[in-house]
């Protein structure tokens, strides 16, 4: 990641200069036309989202709530159909039939 942030084919010159109003114009415009795929600012390290650990807290609280409450079965028309790309997702999702436990 550093590198990339870093990297003079993306950001010119004086990449490694601290000038915010580069992105003035956008972050399209701020990496000489390479999109903004080169600049993921918050994704790890000391400058990760200030959110995520509670984020994520909060979806296993969800999730703990939904499975003491409910209990649930693949739908007949569930297909499987296995995509490899970086995991193996269910190419057409996983649909789900949930029951109330009462």
């Amino acid at each position: 990641m550093l590198h990339v942030h870093h990297d003079r084919e993306i950001w010119g010159d004086d990449a490694t200069e601290f000038k915010p109003d580069r992105f003035s114009e956008g972050v399209i415009n701020a990496t000489r036309g390479k999109g903004s795929s080169p600049f993921f600012p918050f994704s790890s390290g000391p400058r990760v989202c200030i959110g995520q650990n509670f984020a994520i807290t909060e979806a296993k609280v969800a999730i703990a709530l939904i499975l003491q409450r409910f209990s649930f079965e693949l739908s007949p028309s569930y297909k499987h159909s296995p995509f490899p790309v970086f995991t193996i997702p269910p190419q057409f999702g996983a649909h789900l039939i949930l029951h109330k436990i009462s």
